[in-house]
């Protein structure tokens, strides 16, 4: 059954957070548009904002969308429905809801009864939603979204708790409900640790929601990052990775997707190395199948990301024993997230060899000011061995033919997945090696300054 995607990154936060609209809100509304990329033949995206046409062309052909049979006459025209307006404060589903035009189109969708709402994470709103047009979310049970109990799963105070019932040992820390207690839990943490302390907002993702440094300065910033809301105060430790895992939750089970290597720039996700084989792995497996399994309990279905962070003892690398290193819980996100955005993507355009991939993604490319189509015109002339590194259309077995013989499946390759917007650029990376990966990264640098060097 075809899906109607909802990218409502947006309920990740708190809207009246003091850094919502300034800060969260623009990468929100810059970024959401890389959900293009989980978009099957007939599915619909729900965009709060235009889409760069030539990036939606790009996507068209890389996913096989082609021609799209809900009202369009091109290849691309019927994917994409952008509301008229922004709610104030900004919510997809208040500003879907708003727009009469759209709510007419879904209403009539949801008569023809093989829809599904697929939103970036399950809410409350995306459950009123589902009433109001007769489309049914596809995961979790209603009634259990209608109770939060999704969301739950993405704050850091739930997830906290429940690590602790289950035998794991979080971070050590406090929660503080207002800011005369963050302030003295500050102080107290910058007495058991050196000074070092890290403050973190139960609601908000990708690091926006989260302050480090020593107990001082955090005492001075605190004024103007703080307005309301739960928090944690923890100490602040040498993490020398932090780890993604993804566990898939079913009716039947949970199903363990793999392990990734975070890469963070100042505070905040930017993208990831996968997979993550190292001693660790077992370990770190078996607990988040234990985590996902919880999960399951409550009722929740669809994709668990957890983040890990890894200390190790001076000098230890990631191939040295596991004993060698102490492993923290450290949140978890129940939606959609970049790891499985990007695994999937893989899965469909590579199949079942997407298991066998080094993956490289970095959604903080800097480039200059440059129309995607130029962008395209120049990465078509970057060649390994006289092979495109640009993966510009979606191919099989089938494609191939007499007549278009030169239609062939690539093996390797980059993925554009954001057009370039305030110079910031994402790609997925794909090869059978890390060093072919590191390859075609170094050959995309060589022609295409400024990128940074490649991290993770």
């Amino acid at each position: 059954m075809p899906k109607i995607w909802l990218p409502n990154v947006e309920e990740d936060a708190d809207p009246h957070d003091i850094h919502y609209e300034s800060l969260f809100l623009p990468k929100v509304l810059r970024t959401s548009v890389r959900y293009l990329i989980l978009l099957k033949p007939g599915d619909i995206f729900i965009s709060p904002s235009p889409v760069n046409g030539d990036f939606l062309e790009y996507i068209t052909r890389i996913k096989g969308l082609k021609k799209n049979r809900n009202g369009g006459k091109t290849d691309t025209e019927g994917i994409v429905f952008t509301v008229r307006k922004l709610s104030s404060p900004y919510s997809l589903a208040d500003s879907v809801m708003q727009d009469g035009d759209l709510m007419d189109i879904l209403k009539r969708l949801g008569h023809e009864g093989r829809w599904f709402l697929e939103p970036y994470m399950e809410t409350p709103k995306m459950a009123i939603l589902s009433r109001k047009t007769g489309i049914p979310l596809r995961g979790t049970s209603v009634d259990f979204v209608v109770e939060r109990i999704t969301q739950k799963w993405n704050e850091k105070t739930f997830f906290k708790e429940t690590v602790k019932h289950l035998g794991m040992t979080p971070v050590r820390g406090y929660r503080a409900k207002n800011r005369q207690e963050i302030e003295e839990y500050i102080k107290k943490v910058g007495e058991e640790n050196n000074h070092g302390v890290i403050v973190k907002k139960s609601r908000y993702a990708g690091g926006f929601g989260n302050l480090s440094g020593r107990d001082e300065e955090l005492l001075s910033r605190l004024p103007s990052w703080y307005n309301g809301g739960e928090v944690l105060v923890e100490h602040f430790l040498p993490l020398s990775e932090t780890v993604g895992s993804l566990v898939e939750i079913g009716d039947k089970g949970c199903v363990f997707m793999g392990m990734d290597i975070q890469i963070i720039e100042e505070g905040k996700w930017a993208g990831f190395s996968y997979p993550y084989n190292f001693a660790l792995s077992p370990r770190i497996e078996e607990m988040s199948m234990q985590i996902g399994e919880a999960a399951r309990r409550t009722g929740v279905r669809g994709y668990i990301n957890l983040d890990w962070g890894i200390v190790r003892q001076s000098g230890k690398s990631a191939s040295d024993n596991a004993d060698s290193v102490e492993i923290f819980p450290l949140e978890s996100n129940f939606r959609h997230n970049g790891l499985s955005c990007i695994l999937n993507l893989g899965r469909d355009y590579f199949g079942s060899s997407v298991a066998d991939k080094e993956i490289f993604y970095y959604e903080n490319l800097s480039v200059d000011n440059i129309s995607f189509s130029s962008l395209l015109d120049i990465m078509k002339e970057i060649k390994i061995n006289g092979e495109e590194i640009l993966i510009n259309r979606y191919s099989d077995e089938n494609s191939v033919s007499a007549d278009n013989p030169s239609v062939k499946h690539k093996e390797r390759g980059v993925i554009l997945t954001t057009p370039p917007e305030i110079k910031k650029l994402g790609m997925a990376f794909f090869g059978f090696t890390r060093q072919e990966v590191d390859l075609i990264y170094s050959r995309l640098q060589e022609e295409m300054n400024p990128i940074p060097c490649k991290k993770g």
